[in-house]
Parts: C-alpha cells; sequence; structure tokens
C-alpha cells in the first residue's frame, strides 16, 4: 500500500465513521466531490487540501497520515 492509498483509506474510514458523504465533505473543505473520490482512491494530493480535509473532519492531519 503507497502512502498516498494509506491516507485515502484512512480520510474514507474516518468519514464514514462521521457518517459524511463524499459530496458532503467535499462541500465543508471547500473541495469537489470528484476530487474527495479520487484521494480516497489513493491519488497524491496537496498538502494544502489534505489539511482542509482534515479541518472538515474536525481532525488534525497527523490523523490522517498515521
Amino acid at each position: 500500500m503507497t502512502y498516498s492509498e494509506k491516507i485515502g483509506k484512512n480520510i474514507r474510514k474516518i468519514r464514514k465513521y462521521k457518517k459524511i458523504s463524499q459530496e458532503e465533505l467535499g462541500r465543508i473543505a471547500g473541495v469537489s466531490k470528484r476530487q474527495i473520490i479520487r484521494i480516497e482512491s489513493g491519488e497524491n494530493q496537496k498538502v494544502e487540501t489534505l489539511e482542509k480535509i482534515a479541518k472538515a473532519l474536525l481532525v488534525t492531519f497527523k490523523d490522517l497520515v498515521k
């Protein structure tokens, strides 16, 4: 599993635990649903985008990458 895939898996796990849809997470984070799908699928993303997602999920950036 690549680092990007691990981050995507963590985001998906946190999002589902909090019962947030991909569309809703994208809206809160200020990114598209399509981008959320790509991130959760393991595509590389900018740190700034991941920080927005962490903030939207009310977790730290470190929580996404551990």
